[in-house]
């Protein structure tokens, strides 16, 4: 490896973010509009300068080595403090901004999240485009640090990591769905039925508690769990064609209960559970003036009056 940051080229530091955050070459040529070849003459100095082959080649697209790894979060921070220190500190206009924005959330939080901001964008931010991505929970730490998204928005009560925000936005609650005409469950459900029926149980990936089974536990029961998926939107379709129930967040039991006549939101039989959902961001994305706009929106619209930004280790 050569000595002295003026021996690199700095759009070579921008190639290797691009081709880190998309696994692929191709993808990172397309990102950046270059041609696939000179994005592969580009990797090739980067694994000279490094003395490391930086990504490997596998079935599932270009891995990278430990090096490469280590080096992800250091240069993402560099370019992220040019993009807003330096570059970004123009003035960003909503109204005239062309801006992708890359998003961290659940199918859950696109159902909350993705109509209302569609109506705010088409008044006040016309040009501007979210991307919505899912990398899974266990890697979704590691994709803000890098800068591979710019918010991530949900529940995540395991992200500790240094360096990142947090900005609680409101709290959610549970109810219980079942399909109308139910044999055994109308319009309320006791503890025993509860407990008695089968449950389509939704179980999202790298979550280890989960709220409604320790709400159960402290009543002495546990769901009988027919089918466990990690997503929801699978649900209505499932619990509609059957005599299977499903506990669920009381807005995705309102949005099945309005898309799906042949479903019936019932309140819990204890006091639900309780969650806040929250947006985070990388502290390299905190100035950057495109979002602390998109935050501030979010906020404005989803946030309780009491949602101040904070270190997330604060919490």
């Amino acid at each position: 490896m050569k000595a002295g940051v003026e021996s690199i080229d700095l759009n070579l530091l921008i190639v290797f973010k691009h081709i880190f955050e998309c696994r692929s070459v191709s993808k990172a040529a397309d990102r950046l509009g270059r041609s696939q070849s000179v994005m592969s003459y580009d990797l090739a100095k980067l694994r000279r300068h490094f003395g490391d082959p930086l990504f490997t080649k596998t079935a599932s697209g270009m891995q990278p080595t430990k090096l490469a790894a280590e080096l992800a979060g250091p240069i993402a921070d560099a370019l992220g403090i040019l993009e807003s220190r330096v570059v970004g500190r123009e003035r960003f206009d909503p109204a005239t901004s062309t801006r992708v924005f890359n998003l961290q959330m659940s199918d859950i939080a696109e159902l909350n999240f993705l109509p209302r901001l569609i109506d705010v964008f088409a008044r006040e931010a016309p040009g501007i485009r979210i991307k919505t991505l899912d990398v899974g929970r266990n890697e979704a730490e590691g994709a803000l640090m890098a800068g591979a998204i710019d918010l991530l928005i949900g529940y995540f009560p395991s992200l500790r990591a240094a360096g990142i925000y947090q900005q609680r936005l409101f709290e959610h609650s549970y109810a219980c769905i079942a399909r109308r005409g139910h044999p055994r469950v109308g319009n309320r459900i006791g503890l025993k039925a509860l407990a008695t029926e089968q449950h389509v149980v939704v179980k999202p990936e790298g979550r280890s508690v989960d709220a409604v089974d320790e709400a159960l536990r402290q009543h002495g029961l546990s769901r009988s769990a027919l089918i466990v998926t990690p997503h929801y939107m699978a649900v209505p379709f499932i619990v509609g064609g059957s005599d299977l129930i499903s506990i669920v967040p009381v807005s995705m039991a309102e949005a099945f209960e309005r898309g799906a006549g042949d479903i019936r939101r019932v309140a819990l039989p204890f006091p639900s559970p309780r969650y806040l959902v929250r947006q985070h961001w990388h502290e390299r994305s905190h100035d950057d003036a495109g979002c602390r706009w998109l935050r501030a929106t979010i906020a404005a619209v989803f946030g309780s009056a009491r949602s101040g930004a904070k270190p997330v280790l604060s919490t």
